[in-house]
């Protein structure tokens, strides 16, 4: 260790527990309140809002986010049954590989294609 890379003193104090740091806010049940106006609180649909924005932002950035984890992922059971009034079974709608090499193929030039 070189003379500059030596503590100047060590430092000898105990460790603080969490509840014994000084604040200026004093903790009450007033602080984890609602801090929104009254008219923007409990909003029908705000929850599936914040769900939304969360899992699209996971899926365009490819940032995982605690958020994400605390939606079930999609049931395709449940969905088959709430799509019931399709014509032909659930699963013939998915598109398959083969899909996806003919549309790659006729979109090669882009916008340039007549």
């Amino acid at each position: 260790m070189t003379k500059s890379e030596q503590p100047i003193k060590i430092l000898q104090i105990q460790p603080v527990q969490v509840e014994n740091i000084p604040s200026k806010k004093k903790l009450t049940e007033s602080l984890l309140d609602d801090s929104r106006p009254l008219q923007y609180r409990n909003l029908d649909g705000y929850n599936d809002y914040v769900r939304n924005a969360a899992m699209n932002f996971s899926a365009s950035t490819s940032m995982d986010i605690v958020l994400r984890y605390l939606y079930e992922q999609a049931d395709l059971k449940n969905a088959q049954r709430d799509h019931g009034y399709f014509e032909s079974p659930f699963a013939e709608y998915w598109i398959t590989s083969e899909d996806v090499k003919e549309l790659e193929i006729k979109t090669r030039e882009g916008s340039g294609r007549q």
